[in-house]
């Protein structure tokens, strides 16, 4: 398995996600990706940090939606 994938899902794991969350941040992540944002890692890829911290904005986000 890719070491991006990996951390993508320790990510996911650490941050609690559901299946359907996970998928929703990886949409996320690709439209960051899409859009020109690009990680410090490797390539352009996240960091472990980087990811840690995009879920963290991202899970908030979703919870002001839901108010």
């Amino acid at each position: 398995m890719k070491d991006d994938i990996k951390k993508f899902r320790s990510v996911c794991k650490k941050n609690r996600m559901t299946p359907e969350q996970e998928f929703e941040f990886s949409e996320y992540i690709h439209e960051l990706k899409d859009s020109g944002y690009r990680g410090s890692g490797k390539g352009g890829d996240f960091t472990f940090q980087e990811l840690d911290n995009l879920a963290k904005e991202f899970l908030a986000e979703k919870k002001r939606k839901k108010k």
